[in-house]
């Protein structure tokens, strides 16, 4: 899982890269995750969904309702969602976003949308 983890742009507090060495390493970077740096708190989020999926909780192909994280549509995969997130992170100018930087609020509704799954809130369901 480790390994896994450090092939996305999971970021830190202060916008570095993170690639957990250690179990304790990841429990103490995902508790303390704060929304100071935006880009750290959607890391949290990823980090999160990514093992949820790798672990089977979770399907990859699973639908959410995330307005506004895809152009054109309401909806997108559990895989699209983290791929989106990834990209997120991606390259120097998103790595730390702070109150007024410009990308911030993307960020901010992909980790909202990634929170929402997280928590069983937005899942479509094909049938009741």
């Amino acid at each position: 899982e480790l390994e896994l983890l450090s092939s996305y742009n999971l970021r830190t507090e202060d916008g570095s890269y993170f690639e957990p060495g250690s179990y304790l390493e990841l429990r103490s970077w995902l508790l303390g995750a704060d929304a100071t740096n935006m880009a750290y708190m959607l890391s949290t989020k990823l980090a999160a969904m990514v093992l949820n999926v790798e672990a089977g909780f979770v399907s990859g192909t699973a639908l959410v309702y995330a307005p506004g994280v895809i152009e054109g549509t309401n909806f997108i995969s559990i895989n699209n969602l983290i791929n989106t997130a990834n990209s997120a992170l991606g390259g120097d100018e998103h790595k730390y976003t702070p109150k007024g930087h410009p990308y911030r609020a993307y960020q901010e509704l992909v980790t909202n949308a990634l929170d929402s799954a997280l928590n069983n809130l937005n899942f479509i369901y094909p049938s009741p």
